[in-house]
């Protein structure tokens, strides 16, 4: 079966989300990270800080919110210590 391919669009990048600067929980069972999404009519990152269960068992969760909600480094200590 042969499918055609289409290019990938200026649009379609600026749909993607990416994650950055995981951290695990000092006992492991947490995972922190960092979400970037683009804001195109700001001209901007928007970044914000999740937490997920290291195991999947749950999805994951927010845990900032706002335009400055996403620096990991520096942040304090993770759940688990």
């Amino acid at each position: 079966m042969l499918t055609t391919r289409t290019p990938i669009t200026v649009d379609d990048l600026f749909r993607l989300d990416w994650l950055e600067d995981p951290r695990c929980s000092p006992d492991g069972a947490w995972v922190a990270f960092v979400r970037v999404a683009v804001d195109r009519l700001r001209n901007r990152y928007r970044r914000s800080i999740w937490l997920a269960p290291a195991d999947g068992a749950t999805a994951p969760r927010r845990f900032t919110a706002g335009p400055a909600g996403g620096a990991l480094r520096g942040a304090g200590h993770l759940p688990g210590r």
